[in-house]
């Protein structure tokens, strides 16, 4: 690993080798840092790499989602199209996944059968759902991952409701206590009262931990736990779920729990590409990198976001809002790498801005010791997501008006 200098920068490390004329950069997946590097090759005309970019087909921003399910936005607000941005950024876009690397030969095995080599690569496809291998979980639950199966989530549980006796509220269930849990079931359960009365469904969360929003400080949790309360739905933690049948639960102690409809949504687990791929990984499986963001002893290997474990920063929880920060320094580090210049140490903020959507035009909000629920805080975060938003589909627009794949 190289050694951070005074002032945050890292230690020049060993020049890309290459055997091309331009050499080749691989980026794998297009999360939030993916995002600011094929920005960053757009905007400033970086024309010393040849770049292709591996990913499946249009996406979702996930901070939306929740909103969209409360009806705050259409579709295509939160749409992300990788053909159009690859276009723009002068890159090749390739509709598959990343199977196996090889770090050795350079090479990286494609879902759709062809073997990329590549010069240097960065990873940024995002993690898992923790426990989604359970039996049952992927015939019987809607996952939050990958989002654009959440959105099914209103349908199925009004299809719950409108198939309930009028005697007996349809069960709405909810497995994971996290934040994304917590904010769907606030936005799911807004967008079910604006259809039906409040008798007719029961939004349950299940939370196999001791606490709702257990990385969260007390205040906040607080605060979310009386809202949850004051609209009716239910917290339940401690419970631990063994398997999923149809219409019920199996948990580890305890009846089991019944639902009409079910969506999962569990905390991260580390993606199996970088084990399986004999790539230095953390305890959990996730990619360790050095705070310049390469994986530790293989510098033409970059990664980011919530698959990566930043060395010597095990405390950054797997959340996209260190992944901008730390996309616009990938940036910068692939470009100082190709140039054999000195790369910069990522440095994580300590403090930062919490926001959830309660689905009622309202967002409950936490920063610095202030935790607050209201209408402003809402409009806080509408902005802030219309403007990251707007910043990526701007770039959209920058060449071939129809792009397809591109190779």
């Amino acid at each position: 690993m190289a050694a951070p200098t005074s002032d945050g920068d890292v230690a020049r490390g060993p020049k890309l080798a290459v055997t091309r004329a331009v050499p080749h950069l691989l980026l794998v997946g297009l999360g939030h840092a993916h995002l600011f590097v094929l920005e960053a090759r757009a905007r400033a005309g970086q024309n010393r790499l040849r770049t292709t970019l591996v990913t499946p087909g249009a996406y979702h921003y996930s901070g939306m989602v929740p909103g969209m399910i409360a009806g705050d936005y259409r579709p295509a607000q939160s749409l992300f199209r990788p053909g159009y941005l690859a276009r723009a950024a002068g890159a090749t876009w390739i509709d598959a996944q990343a199977l196996r690397i090889d770090p050795h030969q350079q090479r990286v095995q494609l879902t759709d059968g062809r073997s990329l080599s590549y010069d240097l690569v960065s990873f940024n496809i995002g993690s898992g759902l923790a426990a989604d291998h359970l039996p049952g979980v992927q015939h019987h639950a809607i996952t939050v991952k990958p989002v654009s199966a959440a959105l099914g989530v209103l349908a199925a549980a009004a299809k719950a409701v409108e198939q309930a006796p009028r005697t007996t509220p349809a069960e709405i269930v909810i497995v994971g206590g996290g934040a994304a849990g917590t904010e769907m079931a606030f936005c799911l359960d807004a967008a079910l009262e604006q259809r039906y009365a409040r008798g007719r469904y029961r939004v349950t969360v299940l939370e196999a931990g001791p606490r709702l929003l257990g990385s969260y400080g007390e205040r906040f949790r607080d605060k979310a736990l009386a809202v949850l309360h004051q609209r009716g739905i239910e917290v339940r933690t401690n419970v631990t779920v063994t398997a999923v049948e149809p219409s019920r639960i199996a948990v580890q102690h305890g009846p089991p729990i019944r639902y009409d409809a079910l969506l999962w949504a569990t905390g991260p687990r580390a993606p199996r590409l970088f084990r399986d791929s004999d790539l230095p990984v953390d305890l959990a499986g996730y990619l360790r990198v050095t705070p310049a963001l390469q994986v530790e002893g293989h510098p033409p290997i970059f990664g980011a976001g919530d698959c990566v474990s930043i060395t010597g920063y095990p405390w950054i929880p797997h959340a996209g809002v260190y992944a901008v920060r730390a996309g616009q320094m990938l940036a910068q580090n692939i470009r100082a790498y190709v140039e054999g210049q000195t790369l910069t140490g990522y440095e994580p903020q300590r403090r930062w801005l919490s926001l959830m959507n309660t689905g009622d035009g309202r967002a409950l909000l936490s920063y610095a010791g202030v935790v607050t629920h209201g209408r402003l805080a809402w409009w806080l975060k509408n902005a802030v997501d219309r403007r990251f938003m707007r910043r990526f589909q701007q770039l959209e627009h920058v060449g071939p008006r129809n792009p397809k794949q591109t190779a």
